[in-house]
């Protein structure tokens, strides 16, 4: 009694006798959506039983009766309904709080997407920002569970070339190789997530801690920390670590109070070293002794600012030995700025320390290549970098972006910068309209140093598009080999790393030179990608105008 049918969701127009108005009605709530409430699914209920009882026993409202129903909107109110409060909508900050208790999955997700994030306060946004996290962190465990199944599937022990980590084997270098392809990874993460998705299966060592992912309570990055820091343990002492560390670590936030966030990953790498000190003190020794053997420098770029980071994996002595004695140039330097200076700031400590770790390695090097010591690295003796200009930036008539060999595109003044220091850097002048081609036909299978240069310039990086080693530590490859007739010359050559020259060799790789000079990489499994050389990009940048040319009066 006094709902009507307007006020349930609906008005019915009356255009037919009662009877099928009233079956036309009926048809009509018992299509709705399915109800998601208790109270909804009370209502649907009385609905129908109202409904038959009409039809049963013959009992229709007073509605005269007409010959012709007029042309107009007329609307029927059926006082027979029983009396529902509708639900007002929930606010999106209350909405939030509910989707805490959500199990982490793709309704998350399309609830998350439902959600109209401009309508969030700033509280608000943070619980939003956490739940997409929890959604992103499902993703990754789901990505990493593929990876492990593919392994699972095509792996093979006893491999030609293994694919060890922390001295275990994980998988074979070429099924690695393809797991980087179809996620886009290098092949280090690509190892990652196989041996994450192997830890986090159900009966995996760490199968705990999966479920703690998979359920929210904690980050994606905190979850990493315990696979991390337990490589090389056996699967018993990893579960060990696992359950001293893990109860302290699974968080779920209170919406009301806002306690209870995810620990760091700073937090979880603390507690894990201690615990697996305490389990197995062991491996913590044959660990120290495993990265002193494998001691590295590397190098990673950072393109957005032209810069690059040099790191250094070394004993722990030795490290701060180094950092003490570049601190001691350090302060030198900062001496020097006070006494050219004496009104201005001297340069930072950070920037000081940078810059004496450059004077020494440059002053090394020039004391090496002067006593003859410096060994000879692709052919020569000398020390140089390469860096690509074109002709009009060279001479202050374009301002064209220019290359670093092994590090990408550059500024056009960083470009000119570099190329006027020809005693480090070698300069590559390329002709915006025409370049050129060196070629020694099929008079001999080694190239001479003038190609090797050239092809060295062209692919400063490993030619496979996952892999990110450059010289000088590549190998010159024939496309088409040797022995197929292929010829000695730009057009069949490029560099690759030993371990994917080996791929390629093996039959693992299928490789092909387009006329373009882009090569085209086919894994076992037909995976298809292209790599292109650096030179082939930079011609692209210049036939497309994509840069402005300056109009300017040359400066000389």
């Amino acid at each position: 009694p006094g709902l009507s049918i307007h006020e349930w969701g609906t008005k019915l127009k009356v255009t037919r006798p009662i009877d099928s108005k009233f079956e036309h009605v009926y048809d009509y709530s018992m299509s709705l959506s399915r109800p998601a409430s208790s109270e909804d699914w009370m209502t649907r209920a009385v609905l129908e039983s109202q409904f038959q009882s009409i039809v049963a026993e013959g009992i229709w409202p007073e509605v005269p009766e007409v010959e012709v129903w007029p042309e107009v909107d007329t609307w029927l109110e059926v006082d027979v309904w029983p009396e529902v409060e509708i639900p007002a909508p929930v606010p999106p900050g209350q909405r939030l709080g509910q989707l805490l208790a959500h199990e982490v999955g793709p309704d998350l997700v399309r609830s998350l997407d439902d959600i109209d994030a401009a309508e969030l306060d700033a509280d608000e946004r943070l619980m939003y920002l956490h739940l997409w996290e929890r959604c992103s962190a499902w993703i990754q465990d789901q990505a990493a569970a593929a990876a492990a199944g593919f392994n699972q599937v095509v792996y093979r022990e006893g491999v030609v070339q293994p694919y060890k980590r922390a001295g275990v084997e994980v998988t074979d270098h070429v099924t690695l190789q393809e797991v980087a392809v179809a996620s886009g990874v290098s092949t280090d993460r690509a190892a990652m997530r196989i041996i994450t998705g192997t830890a986090f299966a159900a009966d995996g060592p760490l199968a705990a801690t999966g479920e703690a992912v998979r359920a929210g309570r904690m980050s994606w990055e905190v979850a990493m920390a315990f696979v991390d820091s337990t490589l090389g343990l056996t699967d018993e002492h990893t579960t060990a670590v696992q359950n001293r560390v893990l109860p302290r670590a699974i968080c779920v936030i209170d919406p009301d109070t806002g306690e209870g966030c995810w620990r760091t990953r700073a937090w979880a790498v603390r507690q894990l070293r201690r615990a697996v000190i305490a389990v197995d003190p062991e491996t913590v020794i044959r660990r120290r002794e495993e990265n002193s053997a494998r001691r590295y420098v590397n190098l990673s770029f950072d393109h957005s600012s032209g810069s690059a980071y040099l790191t250094a994996l070394l004993p722990a002595h030795l490290a701060m030995e180094l950092h003490d004695t570049l601190n001691a140039l350090a302060a030198r330097l900062r001496d020097e700025d006070a006494s050219a200076n004496p009104a201005a700031a001297p340069r930072g400590w950070q920037a000081a320390r940078a810059d004496a770790l450059v004077a020494v390695i440059r002053e090394a090097g020039a004391v090496l290549a002067t006593t003859g010591v410096l060994p000879s690295v692709q052919g020569k003796t000398r020390i140089e970098v390469g860096v690509i200009i074109d002709l009009p930036t060279l001479l202050h008539m374009a301002d064209h972006p220019g290359e670093i060999l092994g590090y990408g595109p550059i500024d056009p003044d960083y470009s000119r910068l570099l190329a006027a220091e020809a005693d480090v850097w070698r300069r590559w002048v390329v002709d915006p309209i025409s370049g050129h081609l060196l070629d020694l036909g099929r008079t001999r299978y080694r190239p001479n140093q003038e190609l090797r240069d050239y092809i060295l310039a062209a692919y400063p990086e490993c030619s496979v598009p996952e892999c990110n080693r450059h010289t000088p530590g590549l190998e010159i490859d024939h496309v088409m080999e040797w022995g197929d007739d292929g010829p000695t010359s730009a057009a069949n050559l490029h560099a690759l790393c030993w371990r994917d020259h080996q791929h390629k060799t093996g039959g693992h790789i299928n490789m092909r030179m387009n006329a373009d000079g882009t090569v085209t990489h086919t894994t076992r499994h037909g995976l298809t990608r292209l790599h292109e050389p650096y030179w082939r990009s930079q011609a692209d940048d210049l036939a497309h105008g994509r840069t402005e040319p300056n109009n300017g009066e040359p400066p000389f």
